[in-house]
């Protein structure tokens, strides 16, 4: 099993039936009845789940760069830079196989938006008005 496999099994916890009839699901080819197909929560409507995980992560990382380059520990860039290289990672694990070009679009704006809010949640932004 590769790496890359692992890394998908750790993070695609979500699972749901794959038909024909469900749009949600437009951008895979016709699965067999009664198939799950896993999805990577981080880019689909049920990525809320794993902020309390990849925000921890985020957290961890700039504050361990933080303790090892005494300059980096209040510098906000940091936490935006690592905010991005977690959510990259995790949007190269989690994205389909063949996503049509418009599911790969939204793929795309959904994982940037997370990214921003793991920056806010890093830097400790729980107000938003």
């Amino acid at each position: 099993m590769g790496f890359r496999r692992t890394l998908h099994d750790l993070i695609s916890v979500y699972q749901k039936p794959a038909t024909k009839a469900d749009p949600a699901r437009s951008s895979f080819e016709a699965a067999p009845a009664g198939a799950t197909v896993s999805t990577g929560v981080f880019v689909t409507r049920e990525s809320l789940m794993t902020f309390p995980v990849a925000s921890g992560v985020v957290l961890v990382i700039w504050r361990v760069l933080g303790a090892v380059i005494p300059s980096w520990a209040e510098a906000k860039p940091v936490a935006l830079v690592v905010s991005f290289a977690v959510g990259f990672l995790v949007y190269l694990i989690s994205v389909p196989e063949n996503p049509t070009k418009r599911r790969l679009t939204e793929i795309r704006i959904i994982a940037v938006l997370n990214c921003f809010f793991l920056t806010a949640t890093a830097l400790g932004l729980d107000v938003v008005v």
